[in-house]
């Protein structure tokens, strides 16, 4: 009997596992446009032998191993770290799309044609400088200026402000991923802890990391019982069935940055749209409050350093307080520091940096050469230059840039401008118009000085000129106004677009009022600035400028020079400003032209990593769904195979259900 009823339940495990079998493929078919589904597969193995007399073995069926999903985890890990990039470059995108819609240069209405306008408003006026009607006609271009840049800077404020919401939106949707993936972990433990497959579970979890790695930065792992542990930064964000929030707090602004809600640790964010957007808006603790954010840095930190030995000494001395008078005058913010060399040593005149001082050196005999080397070591040494000030060095000497009979090699004129260069000082040179291009024999002029580092060479000839050092105070408002603008990317999206602004608004209005102030009005006054700070404890840039209120009386523009009603020289002087190098080596359009086209190619390089980000991820989804996808044919493969399985495994059952018929009914009636 025993062979008898072994049959039986051979036959029994058969119709169980096709059965299950045909359970698992009627799923898989149901699930064929879910696109978070695994396709699943019963794996089924013999059941264990047993054991006969004699050392043989026979076999008891089969049984189901496993029903495993059919996926490939380390395409699932591939998916996930594009997909971290994908949403840093789509959320840059996203920023940079917006921004250009706000500058909406495409348009008639951008600024630059309110600028163009502003220009040929003084234009005009120099021509009928008396003429009310034209007066009132620049100050309505005035006007649309402050408007459009004002308007311009309250836009992108806004796109800051809800960068930053939508930073705590993120964070909130981290944690409820988190807590999901915590709650399925808890789950899947439940529920295979009974015998049962939580594959389902596993298919809700791997689309909440799909979605996670898209957010954020993220390392995960699957133990052995099913859990997965997801760490952001090395730091556990999913332990289990357990799982840490983030939040979002101010941190020294009215930003806000992240961190982890446990302890007072910030939370490291290296990927996802969660890097984007933090981005794009700024880092907190150092951009929000000051320059970092793209207020205007006015400090000009100016080192002149004049070789003692130079014969015309008096009219150095007097152009020096000059140009410190004009400087003043031209709304930044100078220090100075007067420094001599020539005569064997270097000596800090003024004691460090000063508001104010007199120029009074007298010449000196001189002692050895020139030592550049000496005195750019001296200006290394230097600790008092304000943090991220304009610093500017100029150079007055009647020599070559080694002395006389002292070649200086071109390895060492690159050494110099090196050193020049990593300390960010811009230098101008006032010397002999002989060394400009060429020094001694075999050695480079000084025009290898200053076109490395960003300055401009005057001839020492023209010193004694009465407008020597209002060029050279020119200059240097033109390399500070470089300085103000300068960026080195757009990888804080917001503060760099704001910086550049608030530089063009700023240089714009001061070299304007410079002019201005220069000028007589209709009354017969001085002319004040034209331009003035909406909140005057702030610089003037974009968001913060206004009219002077004066001007609404239009007499009080200030179009001439010398107080004719019909001279219009110093409007004529501010409609040249246009063509001016304001920002050292661009005019005002060339500047904006810069900064629109520069914004222009960060984006392109934005749209173009999303595009390529989202081209591999798409790359990467159709070789998961060529694994884990359902297949119709396949299935129905499956399904008949199966079919076939069962039916064959039941006609054995009625087989041996026949025979214990024969066996039970019909044995030993013979003869009855």
């Amino acid at each position: 009997m025993r062979s008898t009823f072994s049959g039986l339940s051979i036959a029994i495990s058969g119709l169980y596992t096709n059965k299950k079998s045909l359970d698992v493929t009627s799923h898989n078919i149901a699930n064929v446009n879910n696109p978070s589904y695994v396709r699943q597969q019963v794996i089924q193995s013999t059941s264990q032998y047993s054991n006969l007399p004699g050392g043989f073995q026979i076999g008891t069926g089969v049984t189901i191993q496993q029903i495993r999903q059919i996926r490939d985890e380390f395409l699932d890990l591939k998916y996930r770290l594009e997909s971290e990039q994908h949403g840093y470059w789509s959320a840059r995108n996203m920023v940079f799309e917006q921004i250009q819609g706000i500058l909406n240069e495409l348009s008639n209405s951008g600024l630059q044609k309110v600028m163009d306008q502003f220009w040929n408003g003084w234009e005009e006026l120099s021509k009928e400088p008396d003429n009310l009607t034209i007066r009132g006609l620049l100050k309505e271009r005035a006007i649309a200026f402050i408007e459009t840049v004002n308007h311009l800077s309250q836009q992108i404020d806004n796109l800051q402000i809800n960068l930053n919401k939508e930073i705590n939106i993120k964070v909130n949707e981290i944690n409820d991923i988190a807590k999901r993936i915590a709650k399925i972990n808890d789950n899947i433990l439940i529920y295979e802890v009974k015998g049962y497959e939580g594959n389902d579970y596993r298919d809700d979890r791997n689309a909440l990391l799909d979605r996670l790695s898209e957010l954020v930065n993220i390392e995960y792992n699957e133990e052995s019982n099913g859990v997965v542990n997801v760490s952001i930064g090395g730091k556990r964000l999913v332990n289990g069935k357990f799982y840490s929030e983030i939040e979002t707090r101010k941190n020294g602004s009215a930003f806000v940055d992240i961190f982890w809600k446990d302890v007072s640790e910030k939370v490291n964010i290296e990927g996802g749209e969660l890097l984007g957007l933090l981005h794009s808006r700024g880092d907190v603790q150092t951009t929000i409050l000051t320059e970092g954010n793209g207020t205007v840095n006015k400090e000009v930190d100016v080192v002149i350093a004049v070789d003692i030995t130079t014969s015309n000494m008096a009219d150095i001395n007097n152009m020096i307080n000059n140009y410190k008078d004009d400087l003043k005058n031209r709304g930044l913010e100078p220090k100075f520091k007067l420094i001599t060399f020539g005569n064997g040593s270097i000596t800090d005149i003024t004691g460090g940096f000063v508001d104010d001082f007199t120029s009074s050196l007298s010449q000196v005999a001189e002692v050895g050469n020139e030592d550049l080397s000496g005195l750019i070591s001296n200006i290394e040494s230097m600790a008092d230059f304000r943090q991220n000030s304009h610093k500017k060095l100029i150079i007055i000497t009647d020599e070559n840039i080694g002395g006389t009979s002292n070649v200086i090699s071109d390895n060492e004129i690159t050494n110099y401008v090196d050193r020049l260069n990593n300390l960010g000082i811009s230098t101008t040179v006032i010397s002999d118009s002989t060394y400009q291009y060429t020094g001694d024999v075999g050695e480079d002029g000084w025009d290898s000085i200053t076109d490395g580092t960003g300055g401009r060479f005057f001839s020492i000839n023209d010193i004694a000129k009465t407008d020597f050092a209002e060029s050279l105070s020119q200059e240097t408002t033109n390399t500070a106004s470089r300085h103000m603008g300068k960026l080195g990317s757009f990888l804080e999206i917001i503060p760099s677009v704001k910086k550049k602004l608030n530089a063009f608004v700023n240089t714009i209005a001061r070299n304007v009022n410079y002019i201005h102030k220069k000028g007589i009005t209709l009354l017969g006054t001085v002319g004040e600035d034209f331009f003035v700070a909406a909140n005057p404890s702030k610089p003037i840039e974009a968001g913060n400028i206004a009219l002077n209120p004066s001007l609404d009386t239009l007499n009080n523009i200030a179009a001439s020079q010398s107080g004719d009603r019909g001279d219009g020289r110093i409007a004529k002087k501010i409609a040249e400003l246009r063509n001016e190098y304001l920002f050292a080596d661009m005019n005002s359009d060339d500047y904006y032209r810069d900064i629109i086209s520069s914004i222009g190619v960060a984006a392109n390089e934005a749209v173009t990593m999303e595009e390529s980000q989202k081209i591999l991820i798409s790359q990467i989804d159709d070789k998961r769904k060529s694994v884990s996808a359902v297949s119709l044919d396949e299935e129905m493969t499956d399904m008949l195979k199966y079919q076939h399985s069962y039916v064959a495994n039941t006609r054995v059952v009625n087989a041996i259900d026949e025979m214990i018929d024969n066996v039970i009914n019909k044995m030993g009636v013979v003869g009855r």
